[in-house]
């Protein structure tokens, strides 16, 4: 230690001697994390990969303990300091090394994970790195003395502390349990409980929970009264089936939650809100709570439950309407794509409408059923309470070229088929036809193959014939 970097004081040495000389170096002085580190590279022990493969040499195989530790020492070298304290940043105790909590019963995995944000606490305590500790607590570091004469060691939280306190919608006190996971004996699901811990979500199964040490700040007295209940009933859960029903209060269909109703695309975050709202209308259809809906209508629940078959199939999330193009009477409400072009409609044509690029879509004006729900609300029911839906098709969409006799020149079948004659722009003609029954353009009379069959069948009849 210490000598100079000068040719007499080299010595030739063998990669064993080497080795050997770092080790007993090691021996000699322990804390010198330099020579831990020189010895530790020359053993190849920074990894257990390395680790593994240096065993495989009998030479290394004499020196394995001497290679485990010099592996365990660089780990604990390059750790850091961390700090467990109280919810008021009150220290409880300081660790020079995060490994050293396993001494006093804790989990480094779990420390680790409180430090890094992934959990809030782990055996009842909050933990920081010393370092940040320092800067943004310094007040608290100042008064504190862990010298070796005054460690003060701790053990994790009982884990009666991990109690959870159930509370009923007026916060009256239910049940206790002993953890988390016991909750699942009652019917709730321990994930949702931990998420209303949390603060991720407000309740689970109809009911609050807290953690026992925090109801027992406030509620000393019901908290021991509670513990002296020998053995508290299992509480039932809150009932979250969901009613669909008409204007007359007959029952459509009860789901069993409000994410069952996804299965029929509804929002179940809309029903949700509009349960607790006045008018209770959504998607065509009225909502409410099952336990709700029960207090004055269990005769129409009944009603429902007695007949093998559901007095209605309640629909999809409504997506376009369909009106009549002059009188904007509803024809159709459609709930997908797919339906629309199951009537011969065109998807992007009636996109078009909606956003105001063209006048009608085959033969239909057509609107958003959101935006029909604000501006037409009270048609919308009537269309829904009638239940006479209308079966419509889209109006044929070919197109007759005419000469100015009204002789049929060609037919094409749709007016985007007229785009394939470079002489004219099918958009033009499209216009043209929304405006007007028999529009001229370029020369010809243009007419929907529709129409001029009612007006003259005797001149198609002799053009179909050539």
């Amino acid at each position: 230690m210490g000598g100079e970097d000068s040719d007499y004081n080299y010595v030739l040495l063998s990669y064993r001697e080497h080795v050997i000389a770092h080790i007993l170096l090691y021996r000699i002085y322990p804390n010198e994390m330099n020579l831990v580190y020189s010895a530790m590279l020359m053993t190849c022990s920074r990894s257990k990969k390395n680790l593994e493969e240096s065993i495989r040499s009998e030479f290394f195989s004499k020196l394995i303990n001497t290679i485990e530790e010099l592996r365990k020492k660089f780990k604990n070298s390059n750790e850091k300091s961390v700090v467990c304290h109280d919810e008021s940043f009150n220290i409880i105790k300081i660790y020079q090394r995060m490994s050293d909590v396993e001494k006093d019963g804790f989990l480094t995995s779990k420390v680790s994970n409180v430090i890094s944000g992934k959990r809030k606490s782990t055996g009842g305590y909050y933990w920081s790195l010393l370092s940040d500790f320092k800067n943004y607590h310094k007040d608290m570091i100042l008064g504190y003395n862990n010298s070796d004469n005054e460690i003060k060691f701790i053990k994790p939280i009982d884990v009666t502390t991990k109690k959870i306190v159930c509370l009923d919608n007026n916060h009256n006190l239910i049940k206790i349990y002993n953890k988390v996971e016991d909750t699942k004996l009652d019917g709730f699901i321990p994930k949702n409980i931990s998420a209303v811990l949390n603060k991720k979500q407000h309740s689970s199964g109809g009911y609050f929970c807290v953690y026992y040490k925090d109801y027992f700040k406030d509620n000393e007295k019901d908290i021991i009264i509670s513990s002296d209940t020998s053995s508290p009933s299992p509480i039932e859960k809150e009932d979250t089936r969901v009613i669909c029903y008409d204007e007359n209060f007959n029952v459509l269909k009860i789901y069993t939650s409000f994410n069952n109703v996804k299965t029929d695309k509804f929002d179940n975050n809309s029903i949700r809100n509009i349960v607790n709202s006045e008018t209770k209308f959504y998607g065509g259809y009225y909502w409410d709570t099952y336990t709700n809906f029960s207090i004055n209508n269990i005769e129409k629940i009944n009603e429902y439950q007695s007949n093998s078959i559901e007095t209605c199939i309640v629909r999809k999330y409504w997506k376009y309407i369909c009106l009549d193009i002059e009188t904007k009477e509803i024809m159709k409400i459609y709930s997908s794509n797919s339906e629309i072009e199951k009537d011969g409609f065109s998807v992007p044509s009636v996109r078009n409408v909606i956003l105001g690029k063209s006048k009608s879509a085959g033969g239909y004006y057509w609107m958003k059923y959101e935006d029909a729900m604000i501006e037409r609300l009270g048609d919308v029911r009537e269309y829904f309470k009638s239940l006479k839906h209308r079966e419509i098709k889209a109006i044929d969409k070919r197109v007759v070229q005419l000469d100015l006799s009204f002789n049929v020149i060609k037919i094409y079948n749709s007016p985007f088929d007229i785009k394939n004659n470079s002489n004219f722009y099918w958009r033009s003609v499209s216009d043209k036809l929304n405006e007007n029954v028999t529009p001229q353009y370029k020369g010809y009379y243009w007419m929907y193959y529709s129409n001029y069959e009612k007006l003259y069948p005797s001149k198609l009849q002799e053009f179909l014939k050539q």
